[in-house]
C-alpha cells in the first residue's frame, strides 16, 4: 500500500456551500482546490441538474453566491482591469455577475458601495445584504467621493500601525478587527438603492429570510 504523501493533500477537492434554486430542482455548490503556485486555493461555482454536474466559471476566485431565479446565478467577482484597480487602491464595493445555469458569459449585474458577505433575497428586487462596516464611519457607502477620499486617506495615515480602542481588537484569520462590524442592508438592485438597518455597533453574525422576513 502506498504512503499517503504530503502532494497527495494538493490533489482534494473539497466540495461546500451547497443551495438549491428556487424551484428545487437543481442545485449548486462550490468547489475548491488547493494552488500550490499561490499558497492559496481555487474555487468554482458548479452546478446539479438531472444527475448531471456542469462548472460554470472558471475564473477561480468564485466562492460567493445565490440563485436569482430558477435558472440565474448571481456571484461576487472582480473581472475588469478598473475592478481590480479598485480594489488595490482599497475601494470599499462588491460587483455582482450573472450567469445562466445553461451557458454563456457571465455579465456584471449590479454593484454594491460596500463589502458583502452573504445576500439574501427577500421578495421582488429587494435583498438583505450583510456586510462590512468601520463603527467610525457606519454611512460610509453613502458618502459623496470627497468624503471617502478622506478617509481614504486617514486609513493610508494608519497604514504602519494601529490604534487599539476596543476590545476585542484582534481575531485569528481575520488581524485587527477593532471597530469593524457586519452590518444588515436593505437593497434593492432595480432602484440601486441601500439602507442600512442595524446600529452602527450590532455586530450581525447570521441572518436569515423565512416568509419574506429577516
Amino acid at each position: 500500500m502506498k504512503t499517503l504523501q504530503l502532494k497527495d493533500f494538493l490533489k482534494y477537492q473539497f466540495i461546500s456551500d451547497l443551495n438549491y434554486s428556487p424551484d428545487g430542482k437543481k442545485a449548486a455548490f462550490i468547489v475548491s482546490n488547493c494552488n500550490e503556485k499561490e499558497n492559496a486555493y481555487d474555487s468554482a461555482i458548479w452546478v446539479l441538474e438531472d444527475g448531471k454536474y456542469q462548472k460554470l466559471t472558471g475564473f477561480g476566485q468564485e466562492r460567493n453566491y445565490l440563485w436569482e431565479d430558477e435558472n440565474h446565478i448571481l456571484f461576487q467577482a472582480v473581472r475588469t482591469e478598473d475592478e481590480k484597480r479598485r480594489k488595490e487602491e482599497k475601494e470599499r464595493f462588491t460587483s455582482y455577475y450573472r450567469i445562466h445555469i445553461h451557458g454563456g458569459e457571465a455579465e456584471k449585474a449590479f454593484e454594491l458601495p460596500f463589502v458583502a458577505r452573504k445576500m439574501m433575497h427577500i421578495s421582488g428586487s429587494i435583498y438583505g445584504v450583510l456586510g462590512d462596516i468601520d463603527s467610525k464611519y457606519p454611512d460610509h457607502y453613502r458618502m459623496s467621493e470627497k468624503e471617502k477620499a478622506e478617509v481614504a486617506a486617514f486609513y493610508k495615515d494608519e497604514e504602519d500601525y494601529h490604534v487599539i480602542d476596543e476590545m476585542q481588537y484582534w481575531r485569528n484569520g481575520s488581524g485587527y478587527v477593532e471597530n469593524h462590524r457586519t452590518a444588515l442592508f436593505i437593497v434593492d438592485i432595480e432602484r440601486g438603492t441601500q439602507v442600512r438597518i442595524t446600529e452602527p455597533h450590532m455586530d450581525v453574525e447570521y441572518a436569515e429570510v423565512s416568509g419574506g422576513k429577516i
